[in-house]
């Protein structure tokens, strides 16, 4: 069984060196990993699923 570790988005923010802004700005044109809702006002994403889109990143 393999565990996803759910990151939220400050810890989005450091490890991929953006902006709230911009984040919000990929995930509104569909370019970045789908977000999970853990409540009224808050979201999580996987931590793996980061990683993944930074690397894919990297070689563009």
């Amino acid at each position: 069984m393999s565990t996803k570790r759910v990151i939220r988005m400050d810890e989005v923010k450091k490890l991929t060196g953006l902006s709230r802004a911009t984040i919000n700005r990929y995930r509104a044109n569909d370019d970045f990993p789908k977000n999970l809702q853990l409540g009224a006002n808050s979201i999580g994403f996987f931590e793996n699923e980061v990683i993944e889109w930074l690397e894919s990143r990297r070689t563009q």
